[in-house]
């Protein structure tokens, strides 16, 4: 039982109940304040807390500034001048500059309010939390059938590190590429996200690696201050494994020269690995040891089963819908190119062969 700690007669109960109901007076306060970040429950006050209330006290301190600016150039407008009689008409003269300078010194307030405002819903939008388990919980509603990855993915994005790196590692068609478009999508700094095809058709012939990295390296200029910033490189295969630690090191030493923020110490890379279904276990296995900074996600190849499950979130998707005819010809299409080409080869044989469905259809 914990020693109980004598108090002197001037402390009120209730201030004794508040000490003893304290953590940090039981030796908890430094496991409260190691919350991470990210996490969902807590992150906003108790991470995010100080930023805010930083963000606050730069708009109340402004905008008191400017009150005592207002009040002073009012005064100095407004102040009587001398009574005698030959001065009465350099008074009126000159009370039409004064008119002037009222309103001049109320335009100068308002932009002076505005910027306030400004400046602090900037310092809010930089510092807000990530929403991790909402961000997931919407992949999910998209991608079947990957429950474990999604999870660990989570528990990744909830570290607090200067560089957070996953590798989704699985054949083409399992929803690893929809996966970092969704999260792409409801990242809350859109103007921090950066992605690039390594082995796209687009890329002109005989492109080498050096020109690749030079289109990632302009990437790393491109870093914020505000904010975090999410890198997405898609389209690797088993032989491009040495692009990850060399990019890790790349961005490491990029953050470095940054300044000494929490924002600007935070990146997280998505590097996403296609692999022969005939090959996966193998590929997955050489790809665990990509980079001590990377997390390896394995994406598992799908069967009948999940190419249904595809079927369905697709057509909800889409607003379309297929006639039983149409679906036996949809699905057994797609299961042809199942190792190839996954829950992928879905979509254009939907619009091919299904209905859109009534506007006013929910």
């Amino acid at each position: 039982m914990a020693e109980r700690r004598n108090h002197s007669p001037e402390h009120s109960h209730a201030e004794i109940l508040q000490y003893e109901n304290d953590p940090r007076s039981r030796g908890e306060g430094i496991e409260l304040e190691q919350q991470d970040f990210f996490d969902v429950e807590v992150s906003l006050e108790a991470v995010t807390g100080r930023a805010l209330r930083l963000c606050g006290t730069i708009l109340a301190i402004t905008l008191l500034g400017s009150c005592l600016l207002h009040m002073h150039m009012h005064i100095g407008a407004s102040a009587p001048g001398e009574v005698e009689a030959g001065k009465n008409v350099r008074m009126m003269a000159g009370r039409g500059e004064r008119d002037m300078s009222w309103r001049n010194s109320k335009t100068a307030v308002a932009a002076a309010v505005a910027a306030a405002e400004d400046k602090a819903s900037r310092c809010y939008f930089c510092n807000q939390p990530m929403y991790v388990e909402k961000s997931i919980n919407l992949i999910g509603q998209l991608v079947v059938g990957q429950d474990k990855a999604l999870f660990q993915l989570e528990q990744v994005l909830s570290r607090d590190c200067t560089l957070r790196s996953v590798a989704l590692l699985g054949p083409p068609g399992v929803g690893k590429t929809m996966t970092a478009t969704a999260l792409m999508k409801n990242f809350p700094w859109p103007q921090n996200v950066r992605s690039f095809s390594w082995n796209s058709k687009a890329m002109a012939p005989g492109k080498d690696d050096v020109e690749k990295f030079r289109k990632l390296r302009q990437f790393m200029n491109q870093l914020s201050s505000c904010g975090r910033n999410l890198l997405v490189i898609d389209d690797l295969q088993v032989d491009d494994k040495a692009v990850v630690p060399i990019y890790n090191e790349m961005i490491l030493n990029r953050v470095g020269t940054l300044d000494d923020t929490m924002a600007t110490k935070t990146v997280l890379v998505v590097y996403i690995f296609n692999l022969e279904k005939q090959h996966l276990e193998e590929h997955q296995k050489l790809l665990q040891g990509l980079s001590d900074a990377t997390t390896p996600i394995n994406f598992r190849s799908f069967g009948v089963g999940e190419l249904k499950l595809c079927l369905e979130s697709e057509l909800k998707a889409m607003k379309y819908s297929l006639e039983k005819e149409a679906e036996a010809a949809v699905l057994k299409s797609s299961t042809e190119q199942l190792d190839t080409a996954g829950c992928k080869s879905l979509r254009p044989l939907i619009e091919q062969l299904g209905k859109p469905l009534p506007a006013d259809s929910d």
